[in-house]
């Protein structure tokens, strides 16, 4: 076995070809129910990150060169904030598991983050997939935030409980309005709206030791553009406060063409002094209905809310979310994987990762 950097600027139809093999595998485990994943979506996905992010990227070959057995990512972000953060992820191929291969794939995230002075890795797990927590488990990571992901059947959606939030919230919050915008984010109101995302800093973060995110006119930009470069659409309703119609609330769904059937929730926020308004089930009630009438094949819309985010998960839950998959977000310090390889004598397979300059999106 090799593990070999994969920059998908560069990469020959036949790397791309054996990483979708690998691929579908993930996709059919994290996703049952969708339709399999095609190379277009893939490369979709792999050359349209957000401009302020980085990423390498390896794949760990047979010794013929065939066959893609696991990967692993690794992202740092080039704005102010959390400079000691970097995120990772490794995926094993299901027959391969319980070998080594997740092990020897941390050689090259730690070189990675080392290479960009990053002391702390953070992922992300499902109960769907088992062998993510077991793994991170036995590499000595720490669960510091409980999450789920909620599913809304749309079959169970209230529309007249959705009808009384709405006019409940408009008598509430008299003289505010909602927006609809498909798509890009109307240029002028971008700064409006980067401080409503930033709202999104007040959802509990358990244990985790990170900095807020700093939100601009720039980063929202890049975050639209990542989604929409990969085929995906976006939805947003935006709640207007009277007289100056400035952006103080926000919620938008995902909409995935290749899987028409679910949508997924982003983000909701909502302005602190703009807040005990009802706004917030405004928001998502006008989504929901919305959704419900100009897409009548949408069967699910999905969302992930920590545990402890009390207020998100009460709108979600009277709405008719339900908890479907536990997921988990760890933290481990870059030490403790180094640690951790030396004592299990990872060897690096005759890696050749070092050469790899990290991969800025949108090239």
């Amino acid at each position: 076995m090799r593990i070999l950097p994969f920059d998908p600027t560069t990469a020959s139809g036949h790397e791309w070809e054996a990483v979708l093999v690998l691929e579908r595998q993930n996709a059919a485990e994290f996703n049952p129910d969708d339709t399999p994943l095609v190379l277009e979506q893939l490369r979709a996905r792999w050359l349209n990150e957000p401009s302020f992010t980085q990423t390498w990227r390896w794949l760990a070959w047979d010794d013929a060169g065939e066959t893609v057995w696991a990967r692993a990512f690794l992202r740092s972000y080039t704005t102010a904030e959390n400079q000691h953060l970097a995120d990772m992820w490794v995926y094993v191929a299901p027959e391969r598991r319980r070998q080594g291969l997740g092990g020897a794939m941390l050689p090259p995230i730690v070189d990675g983050a080392q290479a960009v002075d990053r002391s702390l890795l953070r992922t992300w797990t499902q109960s769907i997939v088992p062998a993510g927590e077991a793994f991170m488990r036995v590499v000595g990571a720490h669960k510091a935030l409980e999450t789920s992901e909620n599913v809304l059947d749309m079959t169970d959606l209230d529309l007249d409980l959705m009808r009384s939030w709405v006019q409940r919230a408009q008598e509430r919050a008299a003289g505010y309005r909602l927006e609809f915008v498909e798509g890009w984010f109307p240029e002028a109101d971008l700064p409006d709206i980067a401080a409503v995302v930033g709202s999104l800093n007040d959802a509990p973060r358990g244990e985790l030791q990170v900095e807020d995110d700093v939100h601009t006119a720039d980063t929202v930009r890049a975050w639209e553009a990542s989604i929409l470069g990969r085929g995906d659409n976006i939805w947003s309703m935006f709640a207007r406060e009277p007289q100056a119609e400035r952006v103080v609330g926000w919620t938008e769904v995902v909409i995935d063409p290749h899987n028409p059937h679910r949508l997924y929730q982003g983000g909701t926020g909502v302005l602190r002094e703009h807040r005990n308004l009802g706004l917030g089930c405004w928001l998502k009630a006008a989504m929901a209905l919305k959704v419900a009438e100009q897409l009548p094949h949408v069967r699910s819309i999905r969302t992930g809310n920590a545990d402890a985010n009390a207020p998100m998960l009460s709108i979600n839950t009277r709405m008719g979310f339900r908890a479907a998959i536990a997921e988990a977000v760890w933290q481990m310090s870059v030490d403790q994987a180094e640690r951790h390889q030396a004592a299990q004598g990872v060897s690096r397979y005759g890696a050749s990762w070092g050469t790899l300059p990290l991969q800025t999106a949108g090239r």
